[in-house]
């Protein structure tokens, strides 16, 4: 007999002849009449055409029965070994040529195969989860398929390739430009604030897209008047494309220039002006032109209009400026005399007796364009004592006049004052009239006890803190009066109340920080704060770190200080979220009373309180279920609910069930149990 091992098939391919095909030949090489009988070595078990094979190597034996049992032996055996080789399953898996960014791979269409088994999927060598956000660009997918049947199938997989778009970004600008005037300092714009910032989060760039200014980072360097337009601009990357332009526009006003020029001293009728008059003066290039000009001889008169034009030389950021003084012209003298007098205090003044001496030509005082009038610094109020009586006022086209002036003697009487209860105040009132009043109408003269709460600024009370003084209402020491009245009130400052301006807290993302440097008090007073569950979410400084999902309150305080109330407390909430995730199952436990993972927290669970967790070990046996977990009292801590023993460290698995706004959902996994 003859027969060799068959060439290798695959599973799926039936035995045939092909297979089965021994031979019994006499020793001449002449074929032997007779039946094969084929069957697996050694078990025995009958093969035949048709007979499916599974993936392996079979050793078979062939027995032969020949027809002539008298000239041939029967039962004659003969071995040969059929190997079948596992089947490669067919994958299908088509997906979209392309998908904007944002889109999952549990967005995509999931592989199939012709048999029964599991796919995974990587991108770029790495496993991949349907929640995997794919980046933008033109990706390459693999698709893995391992069988169900190991034995006969073998493992297959399938490549797809898509491409991510971009996604779009904008520009959110706030905040306005002052008008500037050239020559002003630089200035940072962030400090203003303007604030311009990209939905993505991207840096935006701000450049000078017009007017005459330069721009480093944020700081605005001027260069010229006009109009300045800042742009900001956010050119994209990988993920996003670039942000439609944003403009600012401020305006940049010329200087105004500063002339400096005093009235010149008198001159004598006659004299031309010249340079000792004309002496206008700046800092800024450019030059002068006079009105009256240079040259010109003026009539005799006092304060006579001299004005100089200033043109600049950089026409384009300063302007044009004039300035004017006052020159007086002197006129030939006359001597004009007045007699002393005397008055009590607090009475009018008497009537002047004028006498002129220095007329000629026979003229007269009636031939003066204006005679001459006496007049005194002292009045009703003037103090005891004496006074210069001062003639002026004469005026004539030919003459300048001399006075030979007189006085005025002045005799003292008495005054009073009064001033009432002064009213409580409270710290940041305006400064007020304390009210006294004197029978001579002079001028109260107040002081203040304490500098610290109160002083006097300009004859009226200025508050300067919270507290109590007392305010004293005088009047000047005067030698007219037999008296000097001072009276005193007791007055009370309250400290102000303040309030917290603190906006509402956007939703964070579990990891990010957010700043509270906005939130200010109304008195200037730093703002402190605090968190009521550091676990969500920790305090630094003016710095909010998300930590973990959930919802809890950040909490605003400030104490006030000497001059004001400490402020309401202010609370708002700040909901933590996953971007992917409602809750999420820390992977493992140490409950060995150190405070730091001593029960199974699972994340935003406080925000489900409909909700059931089941726990089975690695044998299959719930040792924990509860419904209304909360991380607190409703939590596992290593010990069994329905036993109450401690459990064996290792590895757990978890059913997590809550509801969504009435929809049902629930999440698997394991987590690891130690006591270290």
């Amino acid at each position: 007999m003859t027969w060799s091992d068959p060439a290798t098939i695959t599973y799926g391919t039936l035995l045939s002849a092909t297979q089965l095909n021994a031979q019994a030949m006499t020793s001449a090489g002449v074929s032997i009449a007779g039946t094969f009988e084929y069957q697996l070595d050694p078990s025995g078990t009958v093969i035949d055409i048709g007979t499916l094979l599974a993936a392996g190597s079979h050793p078979a034996k062939a027995i032969f029965h020949p027809t002539d049992v008298t000239t041939y032996a029967d039962n004659v055996g003969q071995t040969a070994t059929i190997v079948v080789n596992p089947a490669l399953p067919t994958i299908t898996w088509t997906i979209p040529i392309s998908k904007p960014y944002g889109t999952t791979l549990g967005d995509l269409p999931v592989a199939g195969s012709n048999v029964a088994g599991t796919f995974t999927y990587e991108y770029d060598s790495n496993q991949i989860n349907a929640a995997y956000v794919l980046p933008a660009g033109t990706l390459s997918l693999l698709a893995k398929f391992t069988p169900t049947d190991a034995v006969n199938y073998s493992f297959n997989s399938k490549a797809a390739t898509i491409t991510i778009s971009k996604s779009s970004q904008t520009i959110a600008l706030t905040g306005t430009i002052t008008t500037k005037t050239y020559g002003d300092a630089a200035f940072d714009i962030s400090a203003i604030p303007v604030i311009a910032t990209a939905s993505s989060e991207l840096p935006v760039t701000a450049t000078i897209k017009s007017g005459s200014a330069t721009i480093s980072g944020t700081v605005i360097t001027i260069t010229g008047s006009g109009i300045v337009t800042v742009a900001f601009n956010q050119a994209g990357n990988d993920r996003y494309n670039a942000a439609t332009e944003r403009t600012l526009t401020f305006f940049v006003n010329t200087v105004q220039p500063v002339i400096t020029w005093v009235n010149p001293t008198n001159i004598i009728y006659g004299t031309a002006l010249s340079d000792a008059q004309l002496y206008a003066s700046t800092t800024i290039p450019g030059t002068f032109s006079y009105s009256p000009a240079p040259g010109t001889v003026l009539h005799a008169g006092n304060v006579q209009q001299l004005t100089a034009t200033f043109t600049p030389t950089d026409a384009v950021n300063y302007n044009t400026a004039t300035q004017k003084v006052f020159i007086n012209v002197i006129k030939a003298p006359l001597t004009v005399s007045v007699d002393n007098v005397s008055r009590p205090y607090n009475q009018p003044n008497p009537d002047f007796q004028i006498n002129y001496l220095g007329f000629v030509n026979g003229d007269t005082k009636d031939a003066l364009t204006n005679q001459a009038s006496a007049s005194t610094t002292a009045n009703t109020a003037s103090l005891v004592g004496t006074y210069p009586i001062i003639l002026s006022a004469g005026a004539s086209n030919d003459y300048t006049f001399k006075y030979i002036n007189a006085t005025l003697a002045i005799t003292s009487i008495s005054r009073d004052v009064t001033f009432d209860k002064l009213p409580v105040k409270t710290y940041g009132d305006a400064d007020f009239n304390a009210g006294a009043v004197s029978t001579s109408g002079e001028p109260i003269i107040y002081t203040s006890s304490n500098s610290a709460v109160a002083t006097v600024i300009n004859g009226l009370v200025h508050i300067v803190g919270a507290g109590y003084v007392t305010i004293t209402a005088s009047l000047p020491v005067n030698p007219g009066y037999n008296i000097n009245p001072s009276i005193s009130q007791f007055m009370i400052v309250n400290k102000a109340s303040q309030v917290i301006d603190f906006a509402n807290i956007p939703v964070q993302m579990r990891g990010s920080t957010y700043s509270l440097s906005a939130v200010k008090s109304s008195a200037g007073l730093p703002v402190t704060f605090t968190t009521n569950d550091p676990m969500i979410a920790s305090i630094s400084g003016q710095t909010i770190k998300a930590l973990r999902i959930g919802i809890t309150g950040i909490v605003a305080n400030q104490a006030g200080d000497a001059n004001y109330y400490a402020a309401n407390t202010v609370v708002r909430p700040i909901d933590v979220q996953d971007p992917n995730r409602e809750v999420i199952v820390h992977p493992a436990l140490s409950p060995n009373g150190d405070g730091i993972n001593d029960v199974l927290y699972i994340e935003g669970i406080n925000e489900h309180p409909d909700n059931r967790v089941t726990l089975i070990n690695r044998n299959g046996v719930r040792v924990y279920e509860i419904s209304g977990y909360d991380n607190t009292t409703k939590a596992f801590n290593g010990s069994s609910n329905f036993t109450g023993a401690r459990q064996q460290a290792g590895t757990y698995f978890y059913l997590v069930e809550y509801v969504v706004n009435g929809v049902g959902r629930h999440l698997t996994g394991y987590f690891v149990l130690k006591y270290e």
